[in-house]
């Protein structure tokens, strides 16, 4: 079975915000930079199990086209 990103975990200083795919793909490709390189994101399947950042952006890149 392929592995699909089902939502995205962001960390904030209160918690975490869970967001869908598509709302991952509106913040500006700075902000999600920022957020990959400071380590405040997981991205997770449907089972809430964490994927692989590189293997997540290779599925939301194929998702995207």
């Amino acid at each position: 079975m392929a592995v699909v990103v089902h939502q995205i975990s962001i960390e904030k200083a209160s918690g975490c915000n869970l967001i869908s795919v598509t709302e991952w793909t509106k913040l500006t490709s700075a902000d999600r930079v920022e957020l990959i390189m400071k380590r405040k994101v997981q991205f997770l399947d449907e089972d809430g199990e964490i994927i692989a950042t590189k293997v997540a952006l290779e599925c939301i890149k194929v998702l995207a086209a």
